[in-house]
């Protein structure tokens, strides 16, 4: 999933970082998600009093349904 993400991020102009995540990290963020096979991804709304956007993982979660959905109508 990791790896799928990225390559989304990367076709569609959008800025990857991979950091490690403290506390300055998420008080310092603008939109902040996990991803995982299971759950694909899954927003974070906030840490503390702070609240992140999710317009990235809104687009991105689009941009991953649209490939599964494609992948799955090459090999009906």
């Amino acid at each position: 999933m990791r790896n799928t993400i990225i390559k989304l991020c990367q076709k569609n102009n959008i800025s990857v970082v991979e950091s490690s995540i403290d506390e300055p990290f998420l008080l310092n963020s603008d939109e902040v998600f996990l991803t995982n096979v299971v759950s694909g991804i899954s927003w974070a709304m906030g840490y503390q009093k702070r609240r992140y956007l999710n317009k990235i993982s809104t687009k991105l979660t689009r941009l991953l349904n649209d490939k599964i959905y494609t992948n799955i109508l090459q090999h009906s």
